[in-house]
């Protein structure tokens, strides 16, 4: 009687027939991977290491495998296309710039932290280095920061040089750069490389533009270098209040502020304005009772996140002259908030006088409001 063994051995099935005593081996090749075989432990330490969140990275590692495709013709020829004689660039010069530094770097490795062709290129260090070589803008380092740039753009009305989210709104783990006829050009995780794939097969949470129509890259939220005198960069922190749950919450992210409000939120206005670098403020969230917290102290971070609170990243940056003072509420219900933030020496003043205890300067802004 025939006894037929299926053995999987580095890539290869291979089938062995035993049969009087004979054996018979025959190899087949196993389908193609798309990937390289990767040490996810150690990917998953480096990530962490270079500000990614657990959940950004298990995310990450959890996209689909797309193929590598070949570029439309048509946008290598629109992506090369300059105007001659040109004194100043249009829009359409600085987009079709970005999509042929782009393309420029298809090939090189994915590398966690990584933002340049030498060490290797994750997804947001990519889109980072491309923007800056191309079109001499200067975009923050991490998703989250890179989703508040620009405007926001319908993926029915997409143009070459579109940034393509994947993840909600303030929890972002990858991006990819729109570059025309359907496609787009990534670094899409450990073991992969620079590619260019169709959008239809993994279709962006939400895309942002860039590059406006009515400008030629000074688009706002994006910081050109080299023009003297030209305004720094900064971000509204919106500060809301929850009238049921006795919360308050901050958020540089306008589309989250709106849609809070719409949930019934009260709005509170712009409680102080960010740089737009610095230092990190860390954003947590505790999932037992609903409040967030902020801090600069990494210690302070990872103590909360070893007791279960989530690592949400990079709220905004800590900067400039004006202290934002943090205050504690030793009595505060689990329902409400038990710390309090604001650049009101008065407000801060009249939470003490009820029982709270001031912590200090919590961090540091370049304006309280708008």
């Amino acid at each position: 009687m025939k006894k037929f063994k299926t053995v999987a051995y580095s890539g290869l099935v291979l089938a062995s027939l035993a049969s009087g005593g004979v054996l018979v081996q025959a190899a087949q090749q196993a389908p193609a991977q798309t990937q390289l075989t990767t040490n996810l432990a150690s990917e998953k330490q480096k990530a962490l290491q270079a500000g990614y969140t657990e959940a950004q990275f298990n995310a990450m590692v959890q996209q689909p495998k797309l193929a590598s495709v070949t570029p439309n013709p048509e946008i290598i020829m629109s992506a090369g296309m300059k105007r001659d004689g040109a004194k100043t660039q249009t829009a359409d010069d600085l987009r079709n710039a970005v999509v042929t530094e782009a393309l420029k770097q298809k090939g090189v490795k994915f590398e966690t932290g990584g933002n340049s062709p030498t060490t290797g290129f994750d997804s947001s260090g990519f889109v980072q280095y491309v923007f800056k070589q191309a079109a001499n803008i200067d975009l923050p380092r991490a998703t989250i920061q890179q989703e508040t740039k620009g405007e926001d753009v319908s993926l029915a009305s997409l143009k070459p040089g579109d940034l393509l989210f994947y993840g909600k709104r303030g929890q972002t783990y990858s991006v990819t750069i729109y570059i025309g006829n359907g496609q787009m050009i990534y670094a899409p995780e450990p073991g992969d490389v620079v590619k260019v794939t169709n959008m239809q097969y993994w279709k962006p949470d939400f895309a942002r533009r860039i590059i406006s129509d009515d400008q030629s890259g000074n688009t706002p939220g994006t910081n050109p270098g080299g023009n003297s005198g030209q305004k720094e960069v900064t971000h509204n922190i919106y500060r809301l209040y929850n009238p049921y749950g006795g919360k308050h919450h901050f958020t540089q992210n306008k589309a989250e502020a709106d849609n809070l409000i719409s949930l019934g939120w009260n709005n509170e206005g712009i409680g102080w304005v960010a740089p737009d670098k610095g230092t990190p403020v860390y954003r947590l969230y505790n999932p037992n009772n609903g409040r967030h917290h902020y801090t600069v102290s990494v210690a302070e971070r990872d103590n909360l996140v070893q007791v279960g609170w989530n690592n949400e990243g990079i709220g905004w940056q800590s900067g400039g002259t004006i202290p934002v003072y943090r205050v504690y509420n030793p009595y505060a219900p689990a329902t409400e908030d038990s710390h309090h933030y604001t650049v009101s020496a008065a407000e801060r003043d009249n939470l003490v006088k009820l029982g709270w205890r001031d912590e200090g300067i919590g961090w540091y802004s370049t304006t309280a409001a708008q």
